[in-house]
């Protein structure tokens, strides 16, 4: 399979089963393939082997060179037949000895079954049936067998499927520029809601169907606030009746809206229903349509408890974020009140295990990732080039899909870029991996070789608190992320950035507040600025201790050390 929005998340082989089975002279094929091209024929969208034994995928080029430059076989309809036969060199044993052997000549036959689009005048085609027979064969006896008004109809209705599921992830990086215009964070919050949905579905054990129509679910659940006035939703203080109206509609919004959208997508016929319903309490009291305990649909009822866990982690303007025992405490309480109690008690258990997990962890449980940032030096190892945009992901390999506001550079190259990271912040900490770029365009970047780099050599510790920056007689008050032995990382709105990178090049003082200064037995450390990361409306940036002795970080890292097992017996008391 190519095509990788689909990799890995929805599985359409088994339509290409199906045929293959109900082609009785398919049987002696070594190999069935089907190839399922892009709308407009420059790229393959879908590879199908019916052997993975010796399979061997062919190039785009190949195949464009074999089914245009050379006149078809037979025409019928719709569909154009090209055989390719080859002389095949092959060692055949003797019946007069064991050890004796002959050649013989093998002739090894194709056959390119290919329909092309009726509309475009330019012959255009959708899709490519290879048929491979590694012997000779009767050309027309396969022609005679090849029932072309059903082949015809399946690779249209193939191409059909294929290309309107592909453009599912597009959609999603449509719709979280739209919402990120209204709220730099809001897609953030999105991404961060379908991962905790992902982690509670795996302590629910939910079957893989229902795991992918939630998690597409709570990538989509507050679509419908791109129907709220921007002065409503950046409000910094309590709306007002008639305002909180509008917000409350935005799940029926949402639901009118993903029925059109997701037009023709059967598999998440329910999405639509699922965002509808996220709103919903337990005891009744929800809306839009005030449902009561497991008449809310069960999607729903764990969309709901992965929205609250996100916003309780997220910092407001007016709220400080909450950290993980006073999470667990809180749904306790909301548990058969707002929130079902069975998805509660596997929420707790996520959250318990999501802090025991490592980093590395982070990039395998993850499918879609919004504001992420990609770094990369060009030309020489003093230009740095940063990227934002939302981060698809498969294992190793990811898509990274440019936001509009990225300045892309025409004359960027493969052999010109060093040092590619990617970056981004979940759960309130940052995460960069090393990777390589395979290749770039305005619209998307491929990147493969996905490795995780800790941001710190030694040990970190998610932490958040004020400190002072501070260099002659410029002081500069920041929310710090994280902390480690080596490093140190804050956040600030990118409207201060300028201030940062005014005042604050070379080496600077780092200073804590009072109360954490006490905790940790260093009242300021020197700094300098060793990388920056842009997320949403923040800019992220990694300071590296300057000249630390061993003495002060051996202090430093039995504080953090200390603060882990503080906050894993807050958890268990908690829960």
């Amino acid at each position: 399979m190519k095509a990788f929005m689909l990799d890995g998340f929805l599985d359409f082989s088994h339509f290409f089963d199906d045929y293959i089975e109900n082609n009785a002279f398919l049987e002696k094929s070594s190999n069935v393939q089907f190839f399922v091209f892009n709308p407009t024929f420059s790229s393959i969208e879908y590879i199908y082997n019916s052997t993975v034994i010796g399979a061997v995928d062919i190039p785009m080029k190949e195949l464009k060179t074999i089914i245009m430059d050379n006149a078809p076989k037979i025409t019928k309809g719709f569909v154009d037949i090209h055989i390719l036969q080859n002389e095949k060199d092959e060692m055949e044993e003797t019946a007069k000895s064991d050890n004796e052997q002959k050649e013989k000549k093998n002739q090894e036959t194709r056959f390119f079954i290919s329909v092309f689009n009726p509309i475009i005048e330019a012959k255009t085609y959708i899709a490519t049936m290879c048929i491979n027979f590694e012997n000779k064969i009767s050309t027309d006896k396969i022609i005679d067998n090849l029932n072309f008004g059903y082949t015809e109809h399946f690779l249209f209705h193939m191409q059909a499927l294929i290309n309107n599921y592909e453009k599912l992830f597009y959609l999603i990086d449509s719709y979280f520029e739209m919402l990120s215009a209204k709220d730099p964070n809001m897609p953030h919050h999105m991404s961060n809601v379908a991962n905790w949905c992902t982690n509670i579905s795996n302590e629910l054990e939910l079957d893989q169907s229902e795991h992918k129509i939630l998690y597409i679910s709570a990538l989509l659940h507050d679509v419908g606030k791109l129907f709220i006035p921007d002065s409503i939703i950046s409000k910094p203080v309590k709306l007002q009746e008639k305002e909180l109206e509008l917000v409350k509609a935005h799940p029926m919004n949402g639901y009118h809206l993903l029925k059109s959208t997701l037009y023709g997508m059967t598999f998440f016929n329910e999405v639509p229903n699922i965002v509808r319903h996220h709103h919903e309490r337990y005891d009744g009291s929800g809306y839009p349509d005030g449902l009561l305990g497991e008449d809310i649909p069960y999607l729903s009822r764990i969309l709901a408890v992965a929205e609250s866990i996100d916003v309780m982690m997220t910092q407001k303007k007016y709220e400080d974020a909450k950290e993980v025992p006073e999470i667990i405490e809180e749904l306790s309480n909301q548990s058969g009140l707002q929130f079902d109690p069975i998805v509660v008690r596997a929420a707790i258990n996520a959250l318990e295990e999501n802090y025991e997990s490592t980093s590395a962890m982070i990039m395998k449980q993850s499918k879609f990732i919004a504001n992420a940032s990609l770094r990369f030096y060009f030309g020489d190892y003093k230009t740095t080039c940063s990227l934002n945009g939302n981060l698809l992901i498969k294992d190793e390999n990811a898509i990274f899909i440019l936001n509009s506001s990225s300045n892309y550079n025409n004359d960027w190259n493969l052999s010109r870029i060093f040092l590619p990271t990617i970056s981004f912040v979940e759960s309130r900490d940052l995460y960069e991996f090393k990777c390589t770029i395979e290749s770039l365009s305005p619209e998307n970047i491929e990147i493969s070789k996905i490795a995780y780099t800790p941001t710190d050599k030694f040990f970190s510790l998610v932490l958040s608190s004020q400190i002072t920056l501070k260099k002659s007689t410029t002081t500069m008050n920041v929310e710090m992320m994280k902390l480690g032995g080596d490093t140190l990382v804050f956040e600030i709105h990118h409207t201060e950035n300028e201030k940062v990178t005014e005042h604050f090049g070379g080496n600077f003082n780092v200073e804590f507040d009072s109360e954490l200064s006490a905790e940790i037995g260093i009242s300021s450390l020197l700094c300098r600025i060793g990388k920056i990361y842009n997320s949403g409306d923040k800019t992220i940036y990694v300071l590296n201790y300057v000249d630390i002795s061993s003495t002060q970080r051996d202090v430093m890292l039995k504080f953090l050390f200390r603060k882990q097992i503080e906050n894993k017996q807050n958890i268990k008391k908690a829960k």
